[in-house]
């Protein structure tokens, strides 16, 4: 443990007895955003800016509770907007005497005109010039002047044919620009210089009227060709340009470089082209070298490929002057091949961007969960960002000795990788196990958690939609209770039930059987209520069409003549069962989507739901909470998720979820509601998929930072308050390279100190250095006090500040 771990300890435990808990005040975790690490949708371009990573994006995800309108900037820990960013793909960045110059295929940028590029000076968006008629692929800072390259004609009334130079007040063109008579445009695709000469790469056969086959040279008054450049069949073309120990590096989608065959990556050593090692192939796409980067001294890298001759590579590799090496790589993607699209060396690590959700497993690491962007350290790869959330759609959670468990359909949560189920261990969510399909419904039963779902296999074994695990593997139960699938199961009786097409089976402990008379449709929920256990679905061509029944361990029953639609979901509140979905009527009682039985008769809650169903049902704060398809409840804002105040529905929050709820847990002991299902955003937060409401928000940012023009610093907690967890504090944004000092206290007292606000009362202090982008951190094992609270602030060293302090914001840690 070390000193500071120490000190909180002794204090925590110290003074715990004189803490007075603040009132309760309920919010949404800020820790579950989507996925947790990286950006949600394909990074098409990675750049630096005041020592800042710079990511341009195909979509506009929220990370962080800001909208990245196609560019973002990472700080180490946190993700931030560039004002209201730009109208569309970013392509290219490049910082330039101060400011960011920044390319793509937008037309506006901060709600102004910019003819696809324009200026970040810190605060504002400002045009650059006329700008162009196209896309803009790539910049480069060449003999004190910005150069541009891409898919453009003209700069206003001056043509500048895929190429221009910026001279502070219009751009120019450079040396006549490019033509592409086999093409359908030229395209100026990648920029590098060497102090010396300009070299752009592209989709071109002649520039300034000098025939030159996709690359070319400037040498500030002419254009000349490399040799008889790259080819393939005529076509061809590159996307990627580096220099590497006086050798100049050329990536794209060409199988020949001066009568040299080459298969997608060539070297021009200034008189002659060479192969690259065996070159990159792979996919039935073709592969393609999107980006090339020099890390560590070395020359990487990163495409569209998975194979150099017979050596096999994952969508990244490292040259090592003779072969191109693997050194694992990227993979699983939305829609298009797993693809490294744009790579940049920053903080000591080599950043990927690309269309993928893993890193594969280097010599020294597993396989991690990135998200579209990660980091190569040179020897494993790494998250950018950090929190809890979950990539895909959850439908279910549980209990399994005393863990959250979720299921669904997803593939990462938290910084685990997770084939459709995954284990909260009150530090992060972590791996339990392949599922090759939906998970849908979780038990605990004789201490073993059962599952159920669309899954045939799990960790290798055949298991037909139900696996059981003993705590140490998975295993198959018989055959599986059906060919089908199984949609709920359920622990009744001492034996396990489960729900699928046709009648509901059940394991007695050495084969699966029917246990009720032949029911007719779909069983797709199950609860044991008062001893009996309750099964709903879709059953319209049984006798009566019911889609609601009851065993009691001998007889078959109908509550009150069922309901008249689909029942999707099952629960308890009040002594009732309370039935939720897709029907108008129950027992012939107006009941939309809801209703309650209470052992002899029907009624509902006020009007219903207005919606399409009730997809979830769970008790919390003493409130039955409900959620699925449906908005505006009796007048409130009620969206996807509400709870019945005993007169009608209610809003849990202020905001709610932008889709469908599958999936709810209430966990009263911690003041904490669960909730999953289909959805991206909760409010202003990117809480894909899966939201935590704290009736005592376990962190809150109080504010009270002071920074200076450039940034303001930013302290971020993570980490639960069970037993044993750790708690982090990570400090961004600060100057680098400097001093900060972690200030904790039991008290708050907001005490002016030279310009700053203290929030903390000054119970203990950590001295930490800043590291060369401003970052910090320190940890704690959670003592697990009951009521305790804990404030936090950051002050830092800092010249350009007001009175040479700047501050963070304060946060309020609280155990519940």
């Amino acid at each position: 443990m070390n000193h500071l771990a120490r000190t909180l300890l002794t204090l925590l435990l110290a003074l715990a007895c004189a803490l007075t808990d603040l009132p309760a005040q309920g919010a949404w975790s800020r820790q579950n955003d989507l996925p947790g690490f990286g950006i949600a949708g394909r990074v098409l371009h990675l750049g630096t800016w005041r020592n800042e990573l710079i990511a341009g994006t195909y979509r506009t995800p929220w990370r962080d509770g800001d909208r990245l309108e196609h560019i973002a900037r990472f700080d180490g820990v946190r993700w931030y907007a560039l004002g209201t960013g730009v109208s569309g793909p970013v392509r290219a960045s490049l910082e330039f005497q101060g400011d960011l110059y920044v390319g793509g295929e937008f037309t506006y940028a901060g709600g102004q005109p910019a003819g696809f590029v324009a200026r970040w000076d810190g605060s504002a968006w400002h045009p650059v010039g006329a700008g162009f008629d196209g896309p803009v692929w790539a910049f480069c800072e060449h003999q004190g002047a910005l150069y541009a390259a891409g898919e453009f004609g003209n700069s206003g009334a001056t043509a500048t044919a895929g190429i221009a130079r910026w001279n502070g007040a219009a751009w120019q063109p450079v040396g006549g620009g490019m033509q592409w008579g086999l093409g359908v445009y030229h395209v100026g695709h990648a920029l590098v210089s060497d102090g010396q000469d300009l070299y752009v790469g592209g989709s071109f056969d002649r520039i300034g009227n000098v025939p030159a086959s996709h690359v070319a040279r400037w040498d500030g008054s002419a254009w000349h060709a490399l040799g008889t450049g790259i080819n393939n069949y005529g076509f061809g073309f590159v996307r990627a340009l580096a220099l590497h120990q006086g050798v100049l590096y050329v990536g794209g989608g060409f199988g020949q470089a001066g009568g040299v065959a080459a298969d997608n990556i060539a070297a021009w050593d200034g008189t002659n082209w060479s192969q690259v090692g065996a070159g990159v192939q792979g996919t039935i796409y073709g592969a393609i070298v999107w980006d090339l980067d020099v890390f560590n001294g070395e020359l990487y890298v990163g495409g569209s490929f998975l194979l150099s001759g017979s050596t096999t590579l994952q969508r990244v590799a490292r040259w090592d002057d003779t072969a191109l090496q693997p050194i694992g790589g990227v993979s699983v993607a939305e829609t298009n091949p797993p693809s490294v699209i744009s790579m940049t060396t920053w903080n000591g690590r080599l950043y990927c961007g690309g269309e993928f959700h893993f890193a594969e497993p280097s010599p020294l690491a597993a396989e991690v969960a990135v998200y579209h962007i990660t980091a190569y350290d040179g020897a494993v790869w790494h998250q950018a960002g950090e929190g809890y959330g979950i990539e895909n759609e959850v439908h279910v959670f549980g209990r399994y000795q005393g863990d959250l468990v979720a299921g669904g359909r997803f593939h990462a949560a938290g910084g685990s990788q997770a084939a459709c189920l995954a284990r909260f261990d009150g530090d992060d969510w972590r791996y339990f196990g392949t599922f090759d399909g939906l998970v849908l419904g979780i038990t605990e039963h004789n201490g073993e958690l059962w599952v159920a779902g669309e899954f045939y296999r799990v960790d290798g074994i055949t298991a037909n939609g139900v696996a059981r695990w003993d705590g140490t593997s998975w295993h198959a139960v018989g055959n599986g209770p059906s060919l089908y699938r199984a949609n709920s199961i359920a622990s009744y009786q001492g034996m396990i039930h489960v729900g699928t097409t046709g009648s509901p089976r059940r394991w007695n402990g050495s084969t699966w059987e029917l246990f009720t008379p032949p029911i007719t449709g779909i069983i797709t929920a199950m609860h044991v209520h008062a001893g009996v256990l309750y099964m709903g679905g879709s059953t319209p061509f049984h006798a009566g069409a019911p889609n609601v029944f009851a065993w009691d361990g001998v007889n078959l029953s109908v509550p009150g003549g069922g309901v008249d639609g689909i029942v999707e979901s099952l629960g308890s509140f009040g002594g009732e069962l309370i039935v939720g979905g897709r029907f108008a009527n129950a027992g012939g009682v107006p009941a939309r989507c809801i209703a309650r039985w209470n052992g002899s008769s029907w009624s509902t809650f006020g009007t219903g739901i207005q919606g399409a169903t009730v997809a979830a049902i769970t008790s919390f704060g003493g409130r039955l909470t409900i959620g699925g398809d449906f908005s505006q409840q009796q007048g409130a804002n009620a969206d996807y998720v509400a709870s019945w105040d005993g007169s009608q529905w209610q809003p849990i929050g202020p905001s709610a979820p932008d889709g469908a709820v599958f999936a709810l847990l209430g966990d009263d002991a911690r003041g904490e509601l669960h909730v999953g299902g289909w959805y991206l955003q909760n409010g202003a937060q990117d809480d894909g998929y899966y939201s935590l409401w704290q009736d005592t928000p376990t962190w809150t940012d109080l504010g009270n930072a002071l920074g200076t023009t450039r940034r303001t610093p930013h302290l971020l907690g993570a980490g639960t308050t069970l037993p044993g967890a750790r708690l982090r504090w990570r400090l961004s944004s600060a100057p680098e390279n400097g001093l900060a000092a972690f200030v904790f206290g039991l008290q708050r007292v907001d005490q002016p100190l030279l310009g700053i606000t203290l929030v903390p009362r000054t119970d203990a202090v950590s001295i930490a250095g800043l590291d060369g982008i401003g970052n910090a951190t320190a940890s704690l094992q959670w003592p697990g006090l009951p009521g305790l609270s804990l404030w936090a602030q950051a002050l830092i060293a800092d010249p350009a500040a007001p009175q040479g302090i700047s501050a963070s914001n304060a946060l309020r840690l609280q155990s519940h």
